[in-house]
């Protein structure tokens, strides 16, 4: 039963150190590095693809340096949702550090299974723990101190493994098909490459022939009870899925989405950030003003539209059209892409190639909607089974 279970806290079962910190002069190669930017929602640490360190592994101490079953948390971020968020490292084969926003915490495997920590620390109840100590709105750094007070009850070692397993499961099947994804895209940009760009026929044009910018704005406030399918530039960078949000959550006046559109971000373009969007009937769909909304002309298609923005011709020019002087909020006029001067192909050719990959986007759109659907089965039965609510029926009692 869930009452035997050990009364303990977090600071009992393992130790903390906090990450480097590092100036801009120290980052080159050398020395992978696990920053904020590499968590998203993964339950364990990317394994490549990290930034990396030029500082030698003799001038770092050994406790900087992570080991299988490391737990890494957010500790400091402007964004308070983001701080307390963890992740799993798993070996690498190489030396590896973590960012000095970061806090490391190394459990006592014969305590604790470093999974069901990890999961243990994405549970609502830790959540509304770390939202107490920032005043009810989000804490903005977390300590050592505070996660060591972290109270929480501990099921024997065999039944850690087994909630871990369960909930694994369902965010390895989340991870595969973020891959499949990710070769769905890559096959896309191949396509578009050796089909469009090979192709030695374009007629001059503007960018305004091939799709037109949308500027339909609704204020979702004055619909306070209505739920919206809100794609936002931080779903982007998270889920790649539109947050279903009421009215009454939503202070600004946003674009509509319309089914055929694609949603091309203005801020910060040195960050692609190309959305299609796989449109629902059961919400109207709504994006940040951050995002141009592009629509097809009557030569051009959604799948044309993003193949060609996802170009490197044309993400070269796009970052050239910047304003602000600010590194963090640099955006792109609406009006300057409307004029960019474009290159385009056959008619023929730009048929040709939206019903050669359109496929392959649908099958990108159904893998994020069962990853939704994971995911939120995942969400359902964490907090009852880290409780233990809900209990795994052992081997021995089957």
């Amino acid at each position: 039963m869930a009452e035997q279970w050990q009364a303990t806290k977090l600071g009992a079962l393992g130790e903390f150190r906090n990450g480097v910190n590092f100036n801009r002069g120290q980052e080159g190669s050398g020395l992978p590095v696990v920053k904020v930017k590499d968590f998203g929602s993964k339950v364990f640490a990317p394994a490549s693809g990290l930034d990396e360190l030029s500082i030698p592994l003799d001038e770092l101490p050994q406790d900087q340096l992570l080991k299988d079953g490391d737990i890494i948390i957010i500790r400091s971020n402007g964004n308070s949702a983001l701080v307390g968020r963890s992740v799993v490292f798993q070996d690498a084969g190489r030396p590896t550090t973590f960012s000095g926003f970061c806090i490391r915490f190394r459990p006592d495997k014969d305590r604790i299974d470093p999974a069901f920590a990890a999961y243990y620390l994405r549970s609502p109840f830790v959540r509304q723990r770390f939202s107490a100590f920032g005043s009810g709105t989000g804490i903005q750094n977390l300590s050592q101190s505070i996660l060591a007070e972290l109270p929480l009850k501990l099921p024997e070692m065999a039944e850690q493994r087994e909630i871990a397993e369960v909930l694994r499961a369902l965010d390895d099947k989340i991870e595969l098909n973020r891959r499949m994804n990710e070769t769905l895209e890559a096959t896309v940009r191949a396509i578009f490459t050796l089909q469009v760009e090979g192709s030695d026929t374009f007629q001059k044009s503007k960018f305004s022939r091939i799709a037109t910018v949308s500027r339909d704005i609704v204020n979702p406030s004055v619909s306070p009870a209505e739920l919206f399918d809100h794609y936002s530039i931080p779903a982007y960078d998270e889920t790649r899925l539109p947050v279903v949000e009421q009215g009454t959550e939503i202070r600004s006046n946003k674009f509509i989405v319309y089914p055929d559109s694609v949603l091309l971000s203005k801020l910060n373009p040195r960050i692609p950030r190309i959305w299609m969007p796989n449109i629902g009937v059961e919400r109207r769909s709504i994006c940040s003003t951050e995002f141009l909304v592009l629509r097809p002309s009557d030569i051009s298609s959604r799948e044309f539209i993003y193949g060609f923005c996802r170009s490197v011709e044309f993400q070269d020019r796009f970052r050239a059209m910047v304003t602000g002087t600010s590194g963090s909020h640099q955006r792109v006029q609406p009006d300057f892409i409307e004029q960019m001067e474009v290159g385009l192909p056959p008619v023929d050719l730009v048929r040709k190639y939206s019903e050669t990959v359109a496929p392959l986007h649908r099958r990108c759109a159904n893998n994020l909607s069962e990853g939704r659907t994971l995911a939120i089965l995942r969400d359902t039965l964490l907090p009852r089974l880290i409780s233990g609510r809900l209990r795994i029926r052992s081997k021995e009692e089957l």
